[in-house]
């Protein structure tokens, strides 16, 4: 293990599956911190992180080093789990087990939605924030049951970029 991660701040564990949901939460990286990132990826998330020779965990991995979720949170010191919105996720599904092991670990989960109503929570999931496109987004799940104070309207990170974008310039 890395000496220099055993003694650093806390840890964000990022995980995502499908590619949205991945260019979803990517972004925050530089925010907080790419050493203090760690992604928990498979599926085409998986693919593009090897693809790009960036560092990723896999559940296969963890299970092989840490033992379990678990164990990774604890070992890695992680402080929160950011996630995305996946959806039919074949096999097992990283966000759903990495929410379900920080509820566990009493670890913050947030989730980053890629696409207005992605979100579906999970039986026995916490959720500390739901950061949503829109308000109408919001209000769809605050109609389904989601507790209005953990909803966020901030847009969507994987368009942040495009407003900066000087259209009339490159047309």
């Amino acid at each position: 293990m890395d000496w220099d991660c055993m003694h650093s701040p806390g840890r964000f564990l990022f995980t995502a599956v499908h590619q949205g949901p991945y260019l979803s939460i990517q972004p925050l990286e530089d925010a907080l911190g790419a050493d203090r990132v760690l992604y928990l990826v498979e599926g085409v998330s998986k693919e593009a992180r090897a693809r790009k020779s960036l560092s990723y965990l896999d559940l296969d991995r963890v299970e092989r080093e840490f033992g379990s979720l678990e164990g990774l949170l604890r070992e890695m010191r992680v402080q929160a789990v950011i996630r995305s919105s996946s959806e039919d996720v074949q096999g097992r599904n990283p966000e759903d087990l990495a929410a379900a092991a920080a509820t566990s670990a009493n670890i913050p989960v947030f989730e980053v939605e890629d696409f207005p109503g992605n979100y579906w929570p999970g039986p026995g999931q916490r959720l500390d924030g739901l950061f949503v496109e829109d308000e109408f987004s919001a209000e769809y799940h605050r109609s389904r049951g989601v507790d209005p104070r953990v909803i966020h309207c901030t847009g969507n990170p994987r368009y942040d970029q495009l407003s900066r974008l000087d259209s009339a310039a490159r047309r």
